[in-house]
């Protein structure tokens, strides 16, 4: 049984969490100082700037029975997350409002696959998976961003479950492994298992080479590796030439903006022939990560005629953007980066029948039936005919 189950597949990117029920299960009362919640390529994305501790989303309040056990899990990437359970015996009226929760004394960190906890300031995929037995009658969990760490940075966050481990129900046969929330009329009493997902990044080779920026405007510089804007007007840019950017592909590009005081910044990629994708515009310090596809379709008149990447001031008006920008990754990603398989499959009977339990068919004898074989019905598994040609002049 899962009293909680969130993930983010059927709303558009760009959907803030906002007030309870913008988001089924989600609300960002707990966020304050500049931290963000919204939906972003089917994830909750969490941004919070640097200095601030302790602001993220809470999940609704849920009920849940003292005594029994229960696992809260949930899956992380960019930086890891921090959460922390509160408990009551009684629910509020006010999501917003404590109503008497208190914290429960535990916290929850993401780790890798290897179980070794994510430090903040760490892009890795991370996950969180831990048991725990209920003293009051009602939990609610605070996802904070970044590990709760004083920095600024981005955590996303997705499959958010709280299961009920001793729950009993009846599955018909291994159909219901998937959704195991669901009940069937007939069938074997179990406690399904479905594994966990894994991603596992696809080893793209890094494209991006620092010391082969160039085309500086007049101002932005480099220093300490970093692209450094100072009182830029609007379109002022560094770029890299001689990327091998390709069309119909999509790019992971990685970058962080610190020291901003005032404008916004934007990341641009252009194939030699000038077709090109274009990013999120960023107003504030933070980690950042954009997923820009070139489909072939967006021709620049703008842009120079070498596949490159532009990082660009955007706010309108001269002096009016001082920031600097680093960090800066770019990787291919590939299609199938993010395919699932599930391998609770393989223990279905839907599965199972047609390929190993059905299909099998043994046989002592060619052309004869005996008993033992496993065939259809009383029939020969397997038959070798002899065919013959006789000649004659009489019959």
């Amino acid at each position: 049984q899962y009293p909680l189950f969130l993930d983010f597949n059927h709303y558009a990117d760009g959907v803030d969490v906002g007030s309870p029920g913008t988001v089924d299960g989600l609300t960002d009362s707990y966020t304050s100082g500049g931290t963000t919640a919204t939906i972003d390529n089917k994830r909750l994305k969490i941004t919070k700037p640097g200095s601030l501790q302790s602001k993220g989303v809470v999940t609704n309040d849920i009920g849940v029975k003292v005594g029994k056990r229960y696992r809260f899990s949930l899956e992380s990437t960019e930086n890891p997350v921090n959460v922390v359970p509160y408990h009551s015996d009684q629910k509020p009226i006010n999501l917003a409002d404590n109503g008497g929760f208190t914290h429960n004394g535990a916290t929850y960190i993401s780790k890798d696959e290897a179980g070794s906890t994510i430090s903040a300031n760490t892009v890795a995929t991370g996950s969180i998976s831990a048991e725990f037995i209920p003293s009051k009658s009602f939990i609610r969990f605070y996802i904070r961003p970044n590990g709760n760490n004083s920095s600024a940075g981005t955590s996303f966050v997705d499959n958010i479950k709280l299961e009920e481990l001793d729950f009993k129900q009846r599955n018909s046969n291994g159909s219901n492994e998937l959704r195991p929330w669901a009940l069937t009329p007939r069938g074997n009493f179990l406690n399904s298992r479905v594994s966990r997902k894994k991603f596992k990044p696809y080893p793209s080779p890094e494209l991006f080479q620092f010391n082969q920026l160039s085309h500086l405007s007049s101002n932005v510089s480099l220093s300490n590796n970093k692209i450094v804007f100072t009182n830029s007007a609007k379109y002022e840019l560094a770029h890299q030439g001689n990327i091998a950017f390709k069309k119909h592909t999509t790019y992971r590009v990685t970058f962080t903006v610190s020291d901003l005081t005032e404008g916004s910044v934007q990341v641009l990629i252009f194939t030699k022939d000038k077709f090109y994708d274009v990013g999120t515009t960023r107003t504030s310090n933070g980690i950042y990560t954009e997923l820009l596809t070139i489909e072939g379709t967006s021709q620049s008149a703008s842009a120079l005629a070498i596949s490159s990447i532009w990082v660009q001031a955007i706010t309108d008006g001269a002096d009016t953007n001082s920031f600097k920008i680093s960090d800066i990754s770019i990787k291919e990603v590939d299609t199938k980066e993010k395919v699932e398989f599930d391998d609770s499959l393989i223990d279905m009977a839907s599965w199972k029948l047609p390929r190993y339990e059905g299909s099998k068919l043994t046989g002592a004898k060619i052309n004869e039936y005996t008993v033992g074989d496993i065939s259809y019905g009383l029939n020969p598994v397997i038959n070798q005919n002899v065919s013959a040609l006789f000649y004659g002049q009489s019959i």
